[in-house]
């Protein structure tokens, strides 16, 4: 595949359905022949053609991201899914020092030409976007996956809700097996998402969170929940040691739903999971429990966050 100049064809995309910011910022991936429509409010996008890279290769390991939101069906979800992935985008970026052109932000439209965003949700460009990072990642590269959106299940199986249909537990699991990259972590918090834990958290390296068993609903608010304990929410770091693992924002978010249902007198009717040992058992509860923390708990976003490093 030849590089392309992005810069040049920023225009392009931005009639397409991606900020020419945006493009410009990324440099490294090029969707091209987007079609647009309007419906329901909303943007919908099909990409036609191969992804190509821009520039050499990185040197190094690299940290990679894709931050996601489907379908929000009506505009308090709409709003509640913008803040929750703009959100974790800034956290990733200004947080954890993450390159933006390693981050790739999938959201419901354009979001006004929002420059973080750089593809529509649909089937195919998070299809597209998976195949891109398998070839750009090396084993040593680290993977973080974070999936906002509304959710159901079928037959046991747990599925993601994008623009344009639906992706089952499995067909995920099929298009990031490609990722090379031994460490990967998985953050979903739709409804009905267990499932995801089941499957992803086969793999040895792999730690995924779900907001809630296959068999249950999401109503508390657990993505923000992670989000604000990656960001150093007051008690996330539960052992003082300056940083926040993704296992204590599991932790955080865990009481975090509790907490919410207590202050509403109503039972508890999800239950946050998490698998990180490879054997697609997930479970609930602070960790560690029922053979689950020992990888999460040590695992971080970055060694050390980026306003940490500048004190030293």
């Amino acid at each position: 595949m030849r590089y392309h100049d992005v810069r040049a064809t920023g225009a392009a995309w931005a009639a397409r359905g991606v900020s020419e910011t945006a493009a410009e910022r990324r440099g490294r991936l090029r969707f091209v022949s987007w079609i647009g429509a309007i419906s329901t409010g909303l943007v919908v996008a099909v990409v036609s053609s191969q992804p190509t890279h821009a520039g050499p290769k990185e040197i190094g390991p690299q940290r990679f991201a894709i931050v996601c939101a489907g379908a929000p069906h009506d505009l308090q979800h709409y709003r509640w899914y913008w803040g929750a992935t703009s959100g974790m985008f800034d956290v990733l970026v200004k947080r954890y020092g993450y390159d933006p052109a390693n981050i790739y932000f999938l959201f419901c439209d354009t979001h006004n030409n929002d420059p973080r965003v750089d593809f529509v949700a649909t089937r195919e460009n998070l299809r597209r976007v998976f195949q891109e990072l398998s070839e750009r990642m090396t084993p040593e590269d680290t993977f973080f996956g974070f999936f906002v959106g509304h959710g159901n299940r079928t037959d046991g199986s747990s599925n993601y809700e994008l623009t344009d249909g639906r992706v089952r537990d499995a067909e995920l699991d099929r298009w990031r097996r490609s990722l090379r990259a031994h460490v990967q972590t998985y953050v979903f918090t739709p409804c009905h998402t267990g499932g995801f834990a089941r499957v992803l958290g086969r793999q040895a390296g792999t730690v995924v969170i779900t907001s809630c068993q296959v068999d249950e609903v999401n109503q508390a608010g657990f993505a923000e929940a992670i989000r604000d304990a990656l960001n150093h929410a007051p008690g996330a770091d539960a052992d003082g040691d300056g940083r926040v693992s993704i296992g204590e924002a599991y932790n955080f978010a865990v009481e975090a739903v509790r907490q919410w249902y207590a202050e509403r007198g109503r039972k508890l009717t999800e239950h946050c999971q998490i698998d990180d040992n490879g054997d697609g058992q997930s479970s609930y509860g602070r960790l560690p429990t029922a053979g689950h923390g020992r990888i999460a708990l040590k695992r971080f976003l970055a060694e050390q966050p980026r306003t940490e490093r500048k004190r030293r």
